[in-house]
């Protein structure tokens, strides 16, 4: 058991988490903001890789959107350089290339002549949600 009583208090007190110990609602940020022990499983990252991307489906901006994405991307970026992690971690290599003509069949049909910022931020929009859940499916069917 780890003391976590320090004189010094520059010192970070770090909660240690053991294997299990996270539950179907984690996200990877519970795994960056604790030390864990070495024990999580490829199974508990990738249940909350998509709990973090079916929390971005909740999101009513686009803005917020894309934020949630690029924090999906940097807890991952901290966790591949974690000691503990000894499996190949998710990335959103799969999103991106998915999400590419998906955009670019939205900015097509919102570029006809008259402008409408609204229009063209639903489409958007709705192209992340498509890239989204194309990449749910995909960590449901490998995690099964």
């Amino acid at each position: 058991m780890e003391d976590l009583t320090y004189s010094n208090l520059g010192n970070k007190i770090t909660k240690r988490v053991g294997h299990g110990e996270f539950d179907q609602t984690s996200s990877l940020s519970d795994f960056v903001k604790y030390e864990t022990e070495g024990l999580i499983t490829e199974y508990e990252i990738i249940i909350a890789f998509c709990n973090d991307l079916k929390s971005v489906l909740d999101k009513d901006s686009i803005k917020e959107m894309i934020k949630d994405i690029l924090t999906i991307e940097n807890n991952l970026n901290i966790l591949s350089k974690k000691h503990f992690v000894r499996f190949e971690l998710p990335d959103l290599e799969e999103f991106y290339k998915k999400l590419s003509p998906v955009l670019l069949q939205s900015v097509y049909e919102n570029v006809d002549g008259s402008f409408d910022i609204d229009s063209v931020l639903h489409g958007w929009m709705e192209s992340l949600r498509i890239a989204i859940e194309e990449e749910l499916y995909l960590w449901q069917e490998k995690n099964l």
